[in-house]
């Protein structure tokens, strides 16, 4: 028991050094990836900026046309659709 504390001991030193470098790459990598999202929201920032305010904020909304439906009393002719013409092969 005691040499399993004793080599615990000797190797946390090395453990901990290892987790710091580790923190480090890990930190290191977020923030140069905060570099690029950074310049992407200059970036829209600029586009807002030119479009103008208003137009940036508000897009004009989408227009729809009126559906129209026509029904026929069931069982009627109407409510059967005809069948698809087939083009006759020109020879």
């Amino acid at each position: 028991m005691q040499q399993q504390v004793g080599h615990l001991q000797t190797n946390v030193a090395t453990w901990l050094n290892w987790l710091k470098w580790g923190v480090w790459l890990i930190l290191i990598w977020l923030g140069i990836a905060q570099i690029g999202l950074f310049t992407q929201g200059l970036e829209l920032i600029g586009r807002g900026r030119a479009l103008g305010a208003h137009a940036a904020a508000a897009p004009a909304p989408l227009a729809v046309a009126p559906v129209a439906t026509i029904s026929a009393p069931p069982g009627t002719a109407s409510d059967v659709a005809p069948p698809p013409e087939t083009p006759t092969p020109e020879r």
